[in-house]
């Protein structure tokens, strides 16, 4: 099955509950469905989130949203 994955928020490091639930949970998804993740980040994506974002997810689309822009 294929499942996407909208995050509130990248899911590392996990420090805090909605981190915490997406980090363990989609490697067991991944393990048997092809996930799409998706997920906002303040900047251009760095190299430790697109190495935690190929552990959990088969493609991943990070969102750039300005800080100033947060809800």
């Amino acid at each position: 099955m294929r499942i996407l994955f909208v995050a509130s928020r990248f899911p590392y490091p996990p420090i805090q509950g909605d981190r915490v639930r997406s980090y363990y949970l989609l490697p067991h998804l991944r393990a048997r469905h092809e996930i799409t993740l998706v997920t906002p980040v303040s900047g251009p994506p760095t190299r430790e989130q697109e190495a935690v974002a190929r552990e959990l997810s088969h493609h991943w689309y990070p969102v750039v949203v300005s800080r100033w822009h947060r809800g």
